[in-house]
C-alpha cells in the first residue's frame, strides 16, 4: 500500500518540477528578448549607456574591485577646465619619484579626493606642491599626492593600506572633505555596476547592468555612512603604528558666509571626536579661517563652488602646513 502511494506522489512531484522549468524558460526567454531590444536601443543611440572612450579618460577600473577605479600610469590629458592632468608611472598626479625613499629625504604622503587632487588648477598650484617647495627651504623633502577625484573615506582607506606603504612615508596626511562619507558608487559612468567584476558585466548583460546602475544611482547615491569615516581614521592609526610614520588630518569646511549660516558644525565635531579617539593630530580649516572676513573666505574657493579651493586657498593651506611642520605644531583646535 505504501509503495502504491509513493508511486502516486512521484508523477505529481515530477509535474511540478516541469512547471517550474517551463516558467523559468519563459522568464529567461523574455529577459533575452528585452536584452536584445535594449542592445538595439543602445546601438541606435536612443539609450545612452555604457559608452566610455577608455582611451581618452585618465581613470581606469582598478585591480582591486573594492576601489572601483584609479588613474592610469604615465597618462596625459587636458581636463574639461583646460588644465593639464598628467600622471607618473605609479598613477599619481605628481612628479616621477623613486619608490624607494632616498637617504636623508623627509617623505610625506597625502591621501584625499578632488580637493587635494586640485582638479581645477595646475599641478604646481596644489597645496601639496606649494607645501613641498616651502618645506625644501629647510630640509630635503618630498610630498607625494595619492589623491584621486571622487574618492571617499572607504576608497581612501584602501589607498592608505595598499598604495602608501611601499613608499615608506615619514608623515601621512589625510585631507578630509565633508562629503567623504558618501556612498561608493564610482565616478560617473565608470561606476561600480559597470565594472568588470560586477554582476551585469560578468553575465554579459547590458540590461541587467543598466537596471542595477539606475537602482544604485537612484537609491544609494545620497546615502551617507559615518562608519566608513571612523574606519578610515582607525586604519590610519593602525597603519601608522605598523609602519612607523606620523599622522595628520586636515578637515576642510564648505564655503560659507557666516557661522550662523553654516550647517555642518556637527560634522566637524564628529570628525574631531574620531581624531581624538584615535590620537590623530588635526588642522580644522573651519577654525583657521573662522575670523577671516566673508569676502576673504570667498576668495579661498573656486567661483560658484562650495568645495574646491582656488589658487589662493591652496596657497593658504600650503603655508599653514609649512608653518605647522616648522613649529612642530600639528593641531589647530
Amino acid at each position: 500500500m505504501e509503495d502504491l502511494r509513493e508511486n502516486k506522489r512521484r508523477p505529481f512531484a515530477f509535474s511540478s518540477f516541469s512547471v517550474y522549468v517551463k516558467m523559468l524558460g519563459v522568464y529567461l526567454a523574455v529577459f533575452i528578448l528585452f536584452e536584445c531590444v535594449f542592445r538595439v536601443l543602445c546601438f541606435s543611440g536612443l539609450v545612452k549607456f555604457g559608452k566610455i572612450d577608455h582611451e581618452k579618460i585618465i581613470h581606469k577600473y582598478a585591480q582591486n574591485p573594492k576601489l572601483i577605479y584609479d588613474m592610469k600610469p604615465s597618462f596625459e590629458m587636458m581636463s574639461s577646465h583646460l588644465k593639464e592632468i598628467k600622471t607618473n608611472r605609479y598613477g599619481m598626479r605628481d612628479y616621477e619619484y623613486l619608490k624607494d625613499k632616498p637617504q636623508g629625504v623627509y617623505r610625506i604622503a597625502i591621501v584625499g579626493d578632488s580637493l587635494a587632487f586640485g582638479t581645477y588648477l595646475e599641478h604646481d598650484l596644489t597645496f601639496a606642491k606649494i607645501f613641498e617647495r616651502k618645506l625644501n627651504q629647510i630640509k630635503t623633502a618630498e610630498v607625494l599626492n595619492f589623491s584621486v577625484s571622487g574618492y571617499n573615506a572607504y576608497q581612501e582607506e584602501i589607498v592608505l593600506k595598499e598604495k602608501v606603504p611601499p613608499f615608506d612615508p615619514d608623515l601621512v596626511i589625510v585631507a578630509y572633505c565633508l562629503n567623504d562619507d558618501s556612498y561608493t558608487d564610482g565616478l560617473g559612468k565608470l561606476s561600480r555596476q559597470t565594472a568588470p567584476a560586477a554582476l551585469g558585466p560578468r553575465l554579459h548583460s547590458k540590461l541587467l547592468t543598466f537596471i542595477l546602475y539606475r537602482i544604485e544611482k537612484t537609491f544609494f547615491s545620497k546615502h551617507r555612512d559615518p562608519k566608513k569615516v571612523e574606519q578610515l581614521f582607525r586604519s590610519l592609526e593602525e597603519e601608522s603604528k605598523k609602519h612607523g610614520y606620523e599622522t595628520l588630518a586636515l578637515i576642510f569646511p564648505y564655503k560659507y558666509t557666516t557661522m550662523d549660516e553654516y550647517d555642518e558644525i556637527k560634522k566637524h565635531q564628529f570628525v574631531q571626536e574620531l581624531l581624538s579617539k584615535y590620537d590623530i593630530k588635526w588642522i580644522d580649516f573651519l577654525d583657521v579661517w573662522r575670523n577671516r572676513r566673508p569676502e576673504e573666505r570667498e576668495k579661498l574657493y573656486m567661483t560658484d563652488d562650495k568645495v574646491h579651493l582656488s589658487r589662493s586657498g591652496m596657497a593658504d593651506v600650503g603655508e599653514k602646513l609649512y608653518q605647522c611642520v616648522l613649529n612642530a605644531c600639528m593641531v589647530e583646535q
